[in-house]
């Protein structure tokens, strides 16, 4: 990734970059050695087709939004092939572009499949000494199994997607994001370069945890700028659901419980919960890193919010919580302790906007239909070498 940039520098010691680019393809090419055991190449090289689907399909999902009570109709047409007819003879240009862009990951996904399965089922693998990734893990138990137990291909290319794309697109957000505070805060950087800096040249696991001002710039990002903004969920029975504060109704009574019938859609926002002032306090919407080389306020620590990181939602909780969250917070502090000592970041010419496309992407400042195709989510930066 170092070397990459420096190329992307042109050789000189300052020069304006995309480094959303580079978070992008840094991220995609982690969890793709982790997560399924293939390198993607993009460090070496340009955005490919797929790396530009994966940035783009969000986007592109979030251009439909007004289709979306009819999106449970379409997910139940069966077979599958008949969705895809439907989506090519969509009146909707944006339609088409997403059958585009799922073309592209599931081409991509199909090919590595192919691979894998190959590789798993050499008898010059060894598969307990070679292949110790999540994908090799699911299809060694897959072949395994009994055939009536085994999942069909459909369902393992959907799983390889949806571990690519999770372990994608919000760490590179978030890291993105990081960058950004970085180059709008000086003081910050420098103060988190200079730790950095006093740390062991290579740092081990232990020692990525043991530099506690890397944790709280972390930390605060991801409380205050988390990924996704709000998730979806669907209740399952009837309940009775508990206010933490109280609210009012029109009519002036106190509401302290809602009633959810099943079936009901609940939209839960993690930036209001993650940014409440009367858990974080009157500074809950300040950028502060500080806070958590602090003692938490009674109000954080008795809250109870039901997320599983640091008393806030970014990652969910309950069942259905981020299963790779440790992952994604080890990748943030992996990656940002190689580029802050290697690079100094600061304000590009070109202000980025962050959009909510399924998750928060950056977009350069002034650009029309910024949700568009063609139109991919850029931040450019002015980096230097150190």
């Amino acid at each position: 990734m170092r070397s990459s940039i420096i190329e992307d520098i042109g050789g000189g010691q300052r020069k304006e970059i995309d480094m959303l680019r580079w978070c992008s393809a840094t991220a995609l090419e982690l969890i793709g050695q982790a997560g399924i055991g293939h390198t993607f190449g993009v460090l070496e090289g340009g955005d490919s087709a797929y790396s530009l689907a994966i940035k783009d399909f969000l986007p592109a999902v979030s251009t439909l939004s007004h289709l979306a009570s009819f999106f449970p109709l379409f997910y139940n047409l069966r077979p599958a092939a008949l969705q895809r007819k439907l989506a090519e003879w969509a009146p909707l240009s944006s339609v088409r572009r997403l059958k585009r862009i799922v073309d592209v990951q599931d081409e991509q996904a199909q090919l590595i499949l192919e691979q894998k399965k190959k590789g798993l089922s050499s008898e010059m693998v060894v598969f307990d000494e070679d292949s110790h990734d999540i994908m090799s893990v699911l299809l060694k138990a897959n072949m395994e199994a009994d055939e009536k137990d085994r999942l069909p291909e459909d369902q393992l290319l959907g799983q390889m997607n949806s571990l690519i794309f999770a372990g994608h697109e919000t760490t590179s957000g978030a890291l993105a994001r990081i960058l950004q505070i970085l180059a709008t805060n000086p003081a910050i950087q420098d103060r988190l370069r200079a730790e950095l800096l006093g740390a062991p040249a290579k740092l081990a696991y232990d020692d990525l945890h043991n530099l506690p001002y890397l944790d709280a710039l972390c930390r605060e990002t991801l409380r205050l700028y988390p990924p996704l903004a709000m998730i979806r969920r669907e209740a399952v029975v009837d309940c009775t659901v508990p206010l933490r504060y109280p609210i009012k109704g029109k009519n002036g009574d106190e509401i302290r419980e809602i009633q959810v019938k099943k079936g009901t859609t609940i939209y839960v926002s993690i930036k209001g919960a993650n940014r409440s002032k009367e858990t974080w306090g009157q500074d809950a919407d300040v950028f502060r890193p500080e806070r958590w080389l602090e003692k938490l306020p009674e109000s954080v620590t008795d809250a109870k919010t039901p997320g599983i990181y640091s008393s806030m939602l970014t990652f969910s909780g309950g069942p259905r919580a981020c299963i790779g969250f440790k992952f994604s917070v080890l990748e943030l502090k992996t990656v940002l302790s190689t580029l802050v000592k290697s690079f100094k970041f600061e304000v590009g010419s070109t202000k980025a906007i962050w959009l909510m496309g399924g998750t928060m992407v950056p977009y350069a400042e002034g650009t029309k239909e910024l949700l568009e195709e063609g139109n991919h989510p850029t931040m450019p930066l002015k980096v230097s070498v150190l």
